[in-house]
């Protein structure tokens, strides 16, 4: 028995008569190797077990009840595993898992829950006998596919949340570049977005779309977001005011969702939220013609949308207009859920149906204690210039260095 803090952890001396839920593990390094806690257990077992698992965090940390914890069961028992992080001893020539309460490597030949991919992947590692890692990596993190579940296909991407402006750069050089699986994928070259940030940053032109970005802002959020453009303006060409019409139909987005799920829907309504299930079907009523018609003029926004920056380099907006409410609020009123939603995804949407890549960084923060963002975006594969402008104000400020409050109530 080991003793951490105000926990006991025990190991199990002998089993008398096994449970019928106990199996065989059929992996070889189970017992030893940290990567898999549930092996022993069937797959029925396995999904109860995590499940009671989030039930007693969602209790014990966040005082939330749920009655009940839908799973979603993978459609295989084992190969399901499309992330992974590999430890690494250059020492020993060991790749694998941590061993169980230790820090040595547990060095795995073939994993019984990777998805084939990754195991090959694992297999070219170990014969070429480590020779493409650098000398001081620790460990490698691996993921195969986007790792995502698509909602609309003509506006899905998959983009990084990070601490910091380099590590977003980081994460974003490592998912960035051309997918032959994915239809939407464009293949287009990739920039250095790193080695951008150790460059000088060029003054820039930064333009303020006030018509529409900035309606109905929270006096707080406004106050932050004013502030910082006058941080901005000190590293900057010049700051000016621009207009210009922002798209706001949602009719193609609604239709996508529901053919992509449409299947599951049928199959398994049970397992959407009711809100999320009424919002998806009521994209299912949009004709197929209608869908071509706006697939051209989303084609014709992303075309035009460059004009903006035949006059500034950037935009700047807040990212939300309005401090997020809390679950406490729209629980008290779930009836505003909607109608907050859509006010908190108003400035960043637009963005999403232009293409365009875009950054939220800190600008401050409430006096409640909730964070402000300052939304900065750029002209098609111009990421290194929003990240570049992104560092600066980073680097001029503090806000990313400061974590909003938290409570045990």
């Amino acid at each position: 028995m080991i003793e951490q803090g105000n926990l006991l952890f025990a190991s199990i001396v002998e089993i008398i008569e096994p449970s019928p839920e106990r199996i065989e593990p059929p992996c070889p390094y189970f017992g030893r190797c940290g990567g898999c806690d549930f092996q022993q257990l069937t797959y029925e077992a396995q999904l109860k077990a995590k499940a009671e698992i989030i039930r007693d965090c969602l209790h014990r940390i966040a005082h939330v009840e749920l009655p009940q914890v839908s799973v979603v069961p993978s459609p295989t028992h084992w190969h399901y595993r499309a992330r992974a992080t590999w430890q690494l001893d250059p020492d020993q020539q060991t790749l694998g898992y941590y061993e169980r309460s230790s820090r040595r490597v547990c060095d795995v030949v073939e994993c019984a829950v990777l998805v084939p991919p990754l195991q090959k992947t694992l297999e070219n590692l170990r014969s070429n006998q480590f020779q493409n890692i650098p000398a001081d990596l620790k460990h490698l993190d691996v993921v195969y596919g986007d790792g995502g579940v698509s909602l609309a296909p003509s506006f899905d991407h998959i983009g990084p949340i990070a601490r910091t402006v380099s590590d977003a750069a980081v994460i974003l050089r490592a998912i960035a570049g051309y997918d032959s699986k994915d239809k939407v994928s464009v293949d287009h070259p990739v920039d250095d977005y790193v080695g951008a940030l150790n460059q000088k940053l060029e003054p820039l032109t930064i333009g303020i779309p006030r018509k529409f970005f900035f309606a109905d802002l929270h006096p707080e959020v406004a106050s932050a977001i004013e502030h910082a453009i006058k941080v901005l303006a000190g590293f900057s060409r010049e700051v000016r005011d621009l207009e210009f019409e922002v798209p706001t139909q949602r009719t193609l987005q609604g239709a996508e969702s529901y053919t992509y799920h449409a299947e599951n829907i049928k199959r398994s309504p049970d397992l959407y939220q009711p809100e999320t299930l009424r919002r998806i079907k009521n994209g299912g009523s949009v004709e197929p013609a209608e869908v071509e018609r706006r697939l051209k003029l989303l084609a014709k926004f992303r075309a035009e949308v460059g004009k903006i920056f035949a006059e500034v380099d950037v935009l700047v907006t807040p990212t939300v207009p309005i401090p997020p409410p809390t679950i406490a609020e729209l629980k008290q009123n779930p009836d505003q859920l909607r109608e907050r939603e859509l006010i908190l995804l108003r400035n960043t949407r637009p963005f999403n149906v232009w293409g365009l890549p875009a950054i939220s960084v800190p600008c401050g923060f409430t006096e409640s204690g909730l964070p402000i963002g300052l939304q900065i975006a750029g002209p098609h594969w111009q990421e290194t210039k929003v990240l570049q402008l992104a560092q600066a104000y980073e680097k001029a400020t503090v806000w990313h260095k400061r974590q909003p409050s938290t409570s045990q109530n």
